[in-house]
């Protein structure tokens, strides 16, 4: 079963590179954990971010690093990293192949609706992308320590993470996630892992049944070393 997700987008040179990590909890009211959990919490106990410019073999290796990192650690079932990939290219992309991190692609439209080939690249709009980040926060189901580098900022661009629709232009480029021009690497590296956590992957809990690490409303980061970029 997936228990982590790992968000990534490069963006253009000019822009900001960021890497958020999800981690899927499951919680239960009651201590015999029987039936279904009431609910799925997501927290992001990692963020790191590279300054404009860093070249993409450089972003490439610490994601694969950070990846293989989760992979080790025992409580890791299952890591899914998921990258942005409409703007930076294919490049990237197939560097993380090679390097064996396994990504699956997310391309960010102005489209309708969802497309792709179900498994390793999809196509969806930014309303989806923005609608699971929007539900999941508000309703208190996105938890980041406030203690992590770069927790302010990606609190900030949460803030100013919406969407506009222009029923007059359905098919076209419609929506706008962000109400001003601000940086946004760090909320769409954590949306689209959001998005793909709340979309393709069960909410449905099919692992052993030990007690969760947290409970609803409480924070228990990993003792992961926050990489930290800038």
């Amino acid at each position: 079963m997936t228990s982590h997700l790992i968000g990534v987008r490069f963006g253009e040179p000019s822009e900001h590179a960021a890497l958020a990590v999800l981690k899927r909890v499951f919680t239960w009211s009651s201590e015999s954990m029987m039936g279904d959990p009431d609910q799925l919490v997501h927290e992001v106990p990692w963020l790191a971010r590279w300054k404009p410019g860093t070249a993409y073999p450089q972003i490439v290796q610490e994601v694969a690093e950070i990846r293989q990192r989760i992979e080790g650690d025992l409580t890791a079932d299952g890591v899914l990293l998921i990258v942005d990939a409409t703007a930076a290219g294919n490049a990237p992309i197939a560097a993380l192949r090679r390097a064996g991190a396994k990504p699956r692609e997310v391309i960010v439209t102005g489209a309708a609706r969802v497309s792709g080939d179900g498994a390793s690249v999809m196509s969806v709009p930014r309303r989806d992308i923005a609608s699971a980040l929007v539900a999941e926060s508000q309703a208190g189901l996105l938890k980041v320590a406030a203690e992590l580098d770069h927790a302010a900022e990606l609190e900030e661009q949460v803030a100013g993470f919406s969407y506009q629709i222009n029923r007059r232009k359905p098919s076209a480029d419609y929506e706008q996630m962000l109400d001003q021009p601000v940086d946004d690497d760090l909320v769409v590296a954590a949306a689209i892992a959001l998005w793909w956590s709340t979309a393709k992957l069960s909410r449905r809990y099919s692992g052993a049944k030990a007690a969760p690490e947290v409970e609803t409303g409480r924070w228990n980061p990993f003792s992961y070393a926050i990489v930290d970029r800038e």
